[in-house]
């Protein structure tokens, strides 16, 4: 399989989530730029509960970053959060993928 097509089945894999987020009852809050190649973040509010998930690919990666808590969640379960988990998590992502093409 060539590199394209890893790229395009990780891209695939990354929507599918998104997809399948959104019929769960997720709402997309926005694209996440810097964040692989391509990140979004969505958030979901239902049962007294409060959800936060991040997806995004790099090159032939897909990372899905999940955060729940109670309403009110604490001030640690947040969108915020669960981005910077996200960009800690793309950093060591990036850094081992740096030497592939």
């Amino acid at each position: 399989m060539s590199g394209g097509s890893t790229q395009f089945d990780a891209g695939d894999t990354c929507r599918s989530q998104i997809d399948f987020s959104h019929g769960k009852g997720y709402t997309t809050v926005g694209r996440v730029d810097g964040l692989g190649d391509e990140g979004t973040a969505l958030q979901r509010a239902s049962g007294g509960q409060v959800d936060f998930e991040v997806v995004w690919r790099d090159r032939n990666v897909k990372v899905d970053v999940f955060m729940s808590g109670g309403m009110p969640a604490p001030p640690e379960v947040s969108l915020q959060s669960a981005l910077g988990l996200g960009f800690a998590q793309e950093a060591l992502v990036g850094a081992d993928l740096a030497n592939y093409n």
